[in-house]
């Protein structure tokens, strides 16, 4: 526990007539004297500015990083979303200022990654079945997700097989 935690200082900082007054509900009274509250830079950051109480394991946050050729990291946006709404590949390129084959192959990753996502979902609803099943509204939920990717990843691989048609 951070020595701070519970002092007279974080419950005035914390109180809720307090100007200083951050609303957060993941971050510790300590941390949150840096005015960035819930906002955290990366998974590890994550880690060490949560509460005591809230116990994060790190290495099992599943987080996607993109690196160019030479290893550095790139920062996400949502081009495959957009490129998911509007099918077009030349702004594609144009609005995220990538090489064409740089965004073929990264819309690739994604499909592949969904479809993986796909595989694992199935796999757990075949355990569950085989082990006799668990609560009802958990495997209906499991199934639900399970339908959602399998209709997202459709969708996904209909645009995705789009990107090098022919173009009149």
């Amino acid at each position: 526990e951070v020595p701070l935690e519970g002092s007279a200082l974080c419950r005035v900082l914390l109180s809720p007539s307090s100007k200083l007054r951050l609303n957060a509900a993941a971050a510790s009274p300590f941390c949150c004297l840096t005015g960035k509250g819930d906002q955290f830079a990366n998974v590890a950051e994550l880690g060490v500015a949560t509460k005591a109480r809230i116990a994060i394991p790190v290495r099992a946050v599943p987080v996607l990083e993109v690196r160019n050729r030479h290893g550095q990291l790139q920062p996400l946006n949502s081009f495959a979303l957009d490129y998911l709404k509007n099918g077009d590949r030349v702004a594609l390129v144009r609005d995220n200022n990538m090489a064409e084959g740089l965004a073929w192959e990264l819309l690739s990753q994604i499909s592949s990654v969904l479809k993986a996502v796909i595989v694992s979902l199935d796999q757990l609803e075949e355990e569950d079945m085989g082990a006799g099943g668990g609560e009802e509204a958990g495997e209906e939920q499991q199934g639900e997700l399970a339908k959602a990717f399998t209709e997202l990843e459709s969708t996904f691989s209909t645009s995705f097989s789009a990107f090098n048609a022919i173009r009149s």
